[in-house]
């Protein structure tokens, strides 16, 4: 699996990631979970749903769900069902709110409809 250069494994990815969402580097994180989009690992899937969960930073939180949306992974259901009733007061038109209900959409279990 293609890993970015400067990371030689997905785990040196993840640790990356993990550090920064620790010391509350957002845009740091933001970058992180770009760079990992591409490789639409389940590996990736906790920190994701960890951000959703406790990390309201805007740009973060689009960028979590973005990355989740990419993966697919079922387990992050539960965190895209919390997340949808979050709402930020820049997004008048609730658009990150359509890309969490796209993203259950896209896990098609039943959970994530149901949810």
């Amino acid at each position: 699996m293609w890993v970015p250069k400067q990371f030689a494994t997905e785990e040196d990815l993840l640790m990356a990631l993990e550090e920064g969402v620790s010391a509350g580097n957002w845009g740091e994180v933001c970058g992180l979970i770009w760079t990992a989009q591409p490789l639409r690992s389940r590996k990736f899937t906790p920190i994701l749903c960890c951000i959703l969960d406790n990390h309201k930073n805007e740009f973060t939180f689009e960028a979590a769900v973005d990355g989740l949306m990419g993966i697919r992974d079922p387990s992050s259901v539960p965190a895209l069902v919390r997340a949808v009733e979050y709402h930020q007061d820049s997004d008048d038109g609730f658009h990150i709110n359509e890309k969490i209900l796209n993203t259950l959409f896209a896990i098609r279990n039943d959970e994530a409809i149901e949810g």
